[in-house]
């Protein structure tokens, strides 16, 4: 699928210890302003960042340098999708949509931006 068309929201993490490292880090990567939320990925909580207007070149090179497995896009359609740092297929994940704590708890990846739950399924 060509996301390169669509408009596209990243979810994405640093592995950095701080946020304040994490948000340097990514504003001298993509520029802009990056907007801390919360993620859990594969069970894990982790300090994620939302990230606008980006390719999916300039994420994967991103991945590359910061150890990361992957990142979460989301498209125009609100559809998700885990892009990897190895440049293999993108994997749909399903339609982003907001539930609440209880059902985003329950699974093992999710995305908490202003106090709202959000999931791929």
């Amino acid at each position: 699928m060509r996301h390169q068309d669509y408009i596209s929201v990243w979810i994405l993490a640093t592995g950095l210890p701080t946020l304040e490292e994490a948000d340097t880090a990514i504003h001298g990567f993509f520029g802009g302003t990056p907007r801390p939320v919360d993620g859990c990925y594969k069970g894990t909580t982790e300090q994620s960042h939302l990230v606008t207007g980006s390719t999916k070149e300039q994420v994967i090179e991103f991945l590359k340098e910061f150890n990361q497995e992957s990142a979460l896009l989301v498209d125009n359609q609100r559809n998700g999708w885990l892009v990897f740092s190895d440049g293999g297929d993108d994997a749909f994940i399903g339609a982003w949509k907001k539930v609440s704590e209880a059902e985003a708890l329950r699974e093992d990846g999710y995305t908490k931006i202003d106090g709202q739950y959000y999931i791929c399924k």
